[in-house]
């Protein structure tokens, strides 16, 4: 035990820091330890996220062949010329090794970014192959520490960088950060490829190599740039026919692999192989390297010792150069968006349109979403945000601000569907809110290079569909980006020590880094059996702890997703870790009512901490652990209503903070280690000394159990609670500082801003809000989620935040902006919606709202329910409308005059489960929870006749199992009941009698639908079938068997169509005559919320709580329109008429309502 004491307390060897705001070094790190051009040194420095550990010059050349990934490259370059950048177009090329002959030729090539499962074990790419083909190892300028990554710096030309700095590339390789660019942007580095480099790391033929350090020596710094280029020429030995080539090389991007076809038109040579000559004598002379594809096309990369020095020579640059190589590219092509990617011109171009001074070209491409959209999958996203950075280095216009975060926010969009092009709908989608000058808009409204009319075109071709109204997040907005990949609810955020990498954890197993430069998720660590519970990080970022339900924790290197140990030993959930700052010791607590103290470099237990037991001697959960800072005592809080203190050393228990009466659930220790606060579920928090054990405080207020705790400056603690409220502290006096209310649902997690002005509070009712700390108002509502907000963190400076939610997503918040929503929503989900004509009602669980679909505009709120509205029906031709509530009341509505007309009184006892009814208005149909069925007069709203009363289970008469549903025709007369007896009833609803008893399934029924004249019914049951019932006879007309469940189908207005949705996210079609399979249609990734046929049963819509929604063509199952939301989507309907302008009209689970054009 000594030794292993003595192991974990050893000293490790600190690793340096980057100058770059927090930057850790190693593989990942881009700033401090990068190459200078002076220094012959080519290790990539991104390798470890894209290709793994980097590589060091001994190490070139030594993997092994991938046959799929040769002809993948070999097929690219096979296609070069071709505008449609796929994913396999790229200028990277890596991992060559050498052949027999001695010439490097491609041995492996570009492999896709692998997430690390375990040690040395890799599971499915992150990224497509064409995503991570993007940036090499750039040269780093030092910067200064003391610029947080959320500074922003009013635009003046005394803060630009000039034009001729530009120019001359000195920015261009720089990972100085632009003090006016986004969150997204700060510190992102230049870095557009991140293959390595390692097919250069051989010279063909090379006979007169130099020392980066030798040949930078004494460069002619005092000299003119004809001078100073002559003495590099004739440093290099070059003859006078190459000296003209070798300046053209000063516009070069360092560190990127260059094709025949740009040096071809850099040199401006006849043809490629003269290209490949010249490259050749370059490389003699040790100016270049040069490699082969195993195709023969050849790849050169300057030497940086030389671009270095061309660079020094001529520190203003050469516009010209740049401009010459622009136009050789651009030809005949009316812009540059319309230029063929050769695997250079498009991952480079923004590079030289700022070195030729062309911004409007480069606006324009950024302004170009089809262009983007290419970009983004041929060469990833770190890519394309590197063009908007480029941009604005120099420039801070607005627009191209706005226009970044439109990108940002639509790119998780774009990467779940690659096969999709929908960029330019999510971008057109989110600047609807904001003042875009002419200009731009046009660029936005076109197809790239073509003209206005060829934008209308391509948009009626596209299958992605506009929404009418600003209902997506907007740019400008709180809002900055979403992390979609999660498949369960996240459980907690962390944000790294550096401050550009968010952790999330999830009940799907798994935890997420995502980069927050770019908003991409980096890593995925796999490997838990069970959902996630927590995580936490050493102060260093050196390594990760995440625990689980799996009765084990994880410890992750962070930088490269390996998992170093597996911490096994608790024998029931392990709820909580904490980490010391060197990340040497780790504590853990658990369900098992113990805390363990690891040695992270053994993977060792060194101590069990017991002692949290019941009265009854029953061990009790430990459910929060923290360390104070220099990591010689832990505390432990338990269900014991006690938390303890333990020396980390021992595993001695110094002190229990006994005094609570209910669980103790988090604890959270001063910055100056001697003071802890604890919060309980008895609703209290207090304020312990730590050495002593002693309480100082009792904070009491609170009226429900306390969830968390957090601390901030100047003595202040933040307390949330199931009261819907949180409370600010003064922990020198104990008293509440402030109350914040406003919330609808218990409080989850808070945060507070290390500037101590505001704090974050999230909750179950799907919000997160922003509180002044000083006033005590609220600042802001984040409205997005549309799941329980489960826990939130702020950046260093608290400008941003980021929450995780239930609904499996995490949302990066920019706390200084404002609102940009611009029409009404629900403050709940959208329950459903009805339809007629050009008018539209959704209702959820506030109020109903009535929408003109045309134009997306609100025409009127309906409230007055006392519960939430379950159910809606349009009766009297669209004039009247009836609403229902769980509490059984019904409401009769005027939608000309906007008033209730009629009220029925609630029903007792039991809630209600269904209502249906005709559309004549007449008859209503109610199921309660407790299986009984009441026929209502709508007219009167009184009680007609009772189909089965409560209790009665009489299978003779009744159903004798649960009743889930009722569906009533149109003309009043006939109702069908669904059972969990595995029948279907139809009912006279004049005489109140059993007509048929529909048998046939072999399991409860679950849904069903109703044709338009009543004549037929199909119903859905949990037996993996849907059956088709006449109901004038009883008979079974057709089986339709699926091989998931049916949950949800719908008739066409036609009668001779039915669509069934399954449980496993596909639906079919089907012709109701012959019972026969039309269309089998998948592409939804998640449940299926809703379906619905246009008026002449063509076409059916169907939304998904994935986020999408999806126009199908009956005839041919083709998608004829997409769209995806920001929030998952609850129901769906057709407006309007087939050929005189149709919309899609979506509610959402955040309560916004979409209404999507369809192209006549």
């Amino acid at each position: 035990m000594k030794s292993l004491i003595h192991k974990w307390t050893k000293p490790r060897k600190e690793k340096s820091k980057s100058s770059a705001g927090g930057l850790e070094s190693g593989s990942r790190q881009s700033s401090s330890e990068s190459h200078q051009y002076g220094q012959n040194k080519l290790s990539n420095s991104n390798s470890a996220r894209a290709d793994g550990p980097g590589m060091e010059a001994k190490d070139f050349g030594k993997f092994s062949d991938d046959s799929a990934f040769r002809a993948s490259i070999g097929d690219m370059h096979r296609s070069q010329g071709n505008s449609s950048s796929t994913a396999g177009e790229s200028s990277s090329l890596s991992h060559f090794s050498s052949s027999i002959e001695g010439k490097p030729s491609m041995d492996s090539v570009l492999r896709p970014q692998m997430v690390k499962q375990g040690k040395g074990k890799t599971t499915t790419p992150v990224m497509s192959l064409g995503k991570i083909m993007n940036g090499l190892h750039i040269k780093s300028s030092k910067v200064d520490d003391s610029n947080d990554a959320e500074q922003v710096v009013p635009d003046s030309a005394q803060q630009r960088p000039s034009m001729e700095s530009v120019q001359s590339g000195a920015l261009s390789v720089s990972t100085t950060r632009s003090r006016r660019s986004s969150f997204a942007l700060e510190r992102a580095s230049f870095d557009a490829n991140r293959s390595s480099l390692e097919l250069f790391g051989q010279r063909r033929n090379s006979t007169n190599s130099r020392s980066s350090m030798e040949f930078a020596q004494g460069l002619p710094h005092t000299h003119s740039s004809s001078q100073a280029l002559a003495m590099l020429c004739e440093r290099a030995g070059l003859p006078e026919d190459l000296r003209s080539l070798y300046a053209r090389l000063m516009v070069v991007p360092p560190d990127t692999p260059l094709p025949m076809t740009m040096l071809k038109r850099l040199w401006n040579l006849e043809a490629e192989d003269k290209a490949e000559a010249t490259a050749s004598l370059f490389e003699q002379k040790g100016v270049m390297r040069v490699a082969s594809l195993f195709d023969g096309t050849a790849w050169a990369l300057v030497t940086p010792e030389h671009l270095y020095a061309l660079s020094t020579a001529q520190p203003m640059g050469n516009t010209a150069y740049h401009a010459a190589l622009l136009d050789t590219y651009r030809g005949s092509a009316t812009t540059f968006a319309a230029v063929p990617d050769d695997g250079y011109i498009m991952q480079n171009v923004g590079h030289h349109l700022v070195g030729a001074g062309r911004l409007e070209d480069l606006k324009q491409l950024l302004a170009s979403p089809g262009w983007l959209e290419r970009k983004l999958h041929s060469y990833g996203t770190a890519s394309a945000v590197a063009d908007f950075r480029r941009y604005l280095m120099v420039s801070g216009d607005e627009e191209v601000k706005l226009l970044l975060e439109a990108f940002q926010m639509s790119v998780s969009s774009c990467l779940s569907h690659p096969q999709t092009p929908v960029l330019r709908a999510q971008m057109l989608g989110r600047l609807m809110a904001v003042q875009l000058s002419r200009s731009v808009k046009e660029w936005l409204v076109r197809e790239d290079g073509g003209s206005e009319e060829a934008g209308r075109h391509a948009a009626a071709a596209s299958p992605c569909l506009f929404t009418r109204t600003p209902s997506l997040e907007q740019a400008g907005g709180l809002q900055r980006m979403t992390l979609r990949g999660h498949t369960g609810g996240i459980s907690k955020v962390l944000l790294t020590p550096g401050g550009i990498d968010v952790i999330t954890v999830s009940a799907d197993s798994t935890a997420r880094v995502w980069d927050m430069e770019i908003g991409d998720c980096v890593l995925l660590l796999g490997g838990h059996t069970g959902p996630l519970t927590n995580v936490a990080a050493a102060a260093d970022g050196s390594v990760l702890i995440t625990t689980s339900s799996d009765g084990t924790a994880r410890v992750w290197e962070l930088e490269k997703g390996d998992c170093l140990h597996t911490l096994a030993g608790h024998t029931a959930a392990v709820n909580c870790a904490a980490v010391d700052a060197e990340g040497r010791l780790a504590i853990t607590g658990s369900a098992d009512g113990t805390g363990r103290v690891w040695d992270l470099l053994s993977a060792q237990c060194i101590h069990i901490l017991s002692g949290h037991e019941h009265s009854s001697g029953h061990a009790s959960g430990v459910w929060a652990v923290a360390l104070t800072p220099d990591g010689r005592r832990a505390i432990t809080a338990g269900e014991d209503f006690t938390a303890r203190v333990w020396d980390v050393l021992t595993g001695r228990c110094t002190a229990s903070l006994a005094g609570h009466s209910g669980w103790v659930v988090d604890v959270a220790i001063t910055a100056d280690g001697s003071r802890c606060v604890t919060a309980s579920h008895d609703g209290t928090a207090r304020l312990w000394d730590i050495a002593r054990g002693t309480c100082e405080r009792v904070m009491q207020g609170h009226t429900g159990r306390l969830n968390s705790v957090r601390l901030g400056p100047d003595n202040m603690a933040l307390t949330v609670s199931d009261d819907y409220t949180a409370r600010a502290w003064d922990l020198r006096t104990g008293k509440c500082k402030h109350v914040f209310k406003g919330h609808g649902g218990w409080l989850t997690d808070g945060a507070i801003a290390n500037c101590g002005t505001r704090a974050l509070t999230t909750s179950g009712d799907e919000l997160a809000v922003v509180w002044d700390m000083v006033k005590g108002s609220c600042l802001n509502v984040l409205e997005g989620h549309s799941g329980e907000v489960r826990s939130v963190v702020l950046t260093r400076r608290g400008r941003f935040a980021v929450t995780g939610s239930a609904d499996c997503t995490a949302r990066v918040w920019d706390l200084d902006a404002t609102s940009a929503h611009t029409q009404g929503t629900h403050t709940g989900r959208v329950s459903g919606l009805v339809i007629n004509g050009d008018t539209a009602i959704t209702f959820g669980n506030d109020e109903a709202i009535v929408w003109d679909t045309a134009k997306g505009n609100c025409q009127a709120v309906l409230r007055g329910h006392d519960a939430s509205m379950r159910w809606a029906e349009l009766i009297h031709d669209g004039r009247e409308l009836l609403t229902a509530s769980a509490d059984g009341m019904v409401k009769r509505w005027d939608l000309h005059t906007v008033t209730c007309k009629q009220t029925s009184p609630g029903n007792p006892g039991s809630r209600v489960k269904s209502f249906a009814v005709s559309s004549n208005g007449k008859v209503g149909v109610t199921v309660l929870f407790d299986s009984s069925i009441s026929v209502w007069d709508l007219k009167t709203m009184q009680l007609k006749c009772a189909l089965q009363k409560r209790g009665e289970r009489d299978a003779s008469r009744v159903h004798s199992g649960g009743v889930n549903a009722a569906l009533v025709s149109q003309d009043g007369r006939l109702a069908v009941t669904l059972s969990k007896d595995c029948t279907a009833r139809v009912w006279d609803l004049e005489t109140g009698t059993c007509r048929h008893v529909l048998v046939g399934h072999t399991d409860g029924l679950e849904t069903g639908a109703m044709s338009k004249d009543g004549s037929m019914v199909l119903t859905a049951a949990y037996d993996k079938s849907a059956r088709v019932w006449d109901t004038a006879s009883g008979k079974c007309l057709a089986v339709l068997a699926s091989s998931a469940q049916v949950v949800r189908c719908a008739v066409s207005p036609s009668g001779r169509l039915a669509a069934t949705a399954t449980q496993d996210h596909s639906i079919q079609i089907w012709d109701l005559p012959s019972g026969r399979i039309l269309q089998d249609l998948t592409g939804h990734g998640d449940d299926i919320t809703g379906l619905a046929f246009s008026s002449d049963s063509a076409i059916i819509v169907s939304s998904s709580r994935d986020c999408s929604l999806r126009v199908w063509q009956v005839s041919t199952g083709a998608v004829d329109g997409f769209f995806m939301a920001d929030t998952g989507l609850t129901c769906c309907e057709f407006a309007g008429l087939p050929g005189k302008g149709m919309t899609v009209v979506a509610g959402s689970e955040s309560g916004v309502v979409h209404f999507l054009e369809l192209p006549l």
